[in-house]
């Protein structure tokens, strides 16, 4: 029931969180620079339609995570170490250029917010028990970011969910007790993009050189079908099916149990009332117990996969209603504009 790094990234072992204050505090806020923001998204963008992950070199300062630079994970398939040595490398690289090479987390790129995944869970898991709560993970949407606004979203585990998975209780044989909802698995973390100063210079020279037109395009009210809201509802779609499964699979698995454990009562008072007539008899009575008989049933179902399942219904939900809610605004818009 305990999660394993499964994902294949590697962490340097060198962190900006020093001393047991900061590997046992936390953080409220992540700052990235404008230009860690475009490495990330010049990354991500250029590796589609594979799913790429980098690391977030920085600091913490006070209870803010300072993300100032960083760099991509080696995408070839190969062996743990390799992806070791090449981080190591890299940091010693920036250590030597003066720039900061102190790893706080890492990114990920993820389609129409699918993140929700076990390996992305395990590398997570490994980078918080690692560094403390203050390792966060970066996604970043390049579909959704496309058509429309930056999606760039840090989060983190619950300290209730690293608790859970020490305690290996995301077994059916173990869950009980563990109330958990989809929602306890991440908690989000919000995110502030920082300028220097020479980019706001350049921005405000931009600003000067466009002079005061108004951006004014109509063609933004167009109310046509978009394929984000369709490929989002396959997704759902796909999930909600995987949900289905999972609960068949676990109805399935009761009903062994159930049937197991009728037989087993049968059994055991076919054995003590033979017992009894032994006892009778001056004979020794039978074992009462026996494992061989009634192996327990594994089950087929993993509940972290249930849970995962489900955040990511909510995710895809969340994503379908704020875009609804977009459309809607765009229809009463286009719907003034045609009365005038």
């Amino acid at each position: 029931g305990v999660i394993a790094a499964e994902s294949g990234v590697a962490m340097s072992g060198r962190a900006a969180f020093g001393g047991d204050d900061a590997a046992s505090g936390t953080i409220d806020e992540v700052q990235l620079d404008g230009m860690a923001v475009l490495k990330i998204i010049k990354h991500c963008t250029e590796s589609l339609p594979r799913s790429v992950a980098g690391s977030l070199l920085g600091l913490d300062v006070g209870r803010t995570l300072e993300v100032t630079n960083c760099f991509p994970f080696p995408s070839d398939d190969g062996a743990d170490a390799s992806g070791h040595d090449y981080q190591m490398d890299m940091m010693r690289m920036l250590r030597e250029m003066n720039v900061d090479n102190n790893q706080v987390g890492w990114y990920q790129s993820a389609f129409l917010g699918t993140f929700c995944r076990k390996d992305l869970v395990a590398t997570q898991v490994e980078f918080q028990e690692t560094f403390g709560q203050k390792a966060v993970v970066v996604i970043f949407d390049p579909y959704k970011s496309t058509h429309g606004s930056l999606s760039l979203q840090a989060f983190r585990l619950t300290a209730e969910f690293l608790k859970a998975n020490r305690e290996g209780r995301f077994s059916l044989a173990s869950v009980e007790g563990l109330d958990m909802a989809a929602s306890g698995i991440f908690e989000e973390v919000p995110i502030r993009v920082r300028n220097a100063h020479l980019f706001r210079g350049l921005l405000f020279e931009m600003a000067e050189t466009d002079g005061d037109k108004v951006d004014a395009e109509l063609d933004r009210l167009d109310l046509s079908s978009n394929p984000f809201l369709e490929m989002s509802l396959t997704y759902l779609m796909d999930r909600v099916g995987e949900m289905n499964e999972t609960q068949r699979e676990l109805q399935y698995w009761e009903a062994k149990v159930v049937a197991q454990r009728e037989r087993q009562a049968t059994w055991l008072a076919e054995r003590r009332a033979e017992n009894e007539k032994r006892i009778e008899r001056g004979l020794d009575p039978k074992p009462e117990e026996d494992a061989t008989l009634f192996a327990p049933i594994a089950p087929k179902v993993d509940r972290l996969d249930a849970l995962l399942v489900t955040a990511q219904i909510g995710k895809y939900c969340e994503q379908i209603n704020k875009f609804a809610g977009q459309s809607f605004s765009k229809l009463f818009l286009a719907g003034s504009l045609h009365k005038e």
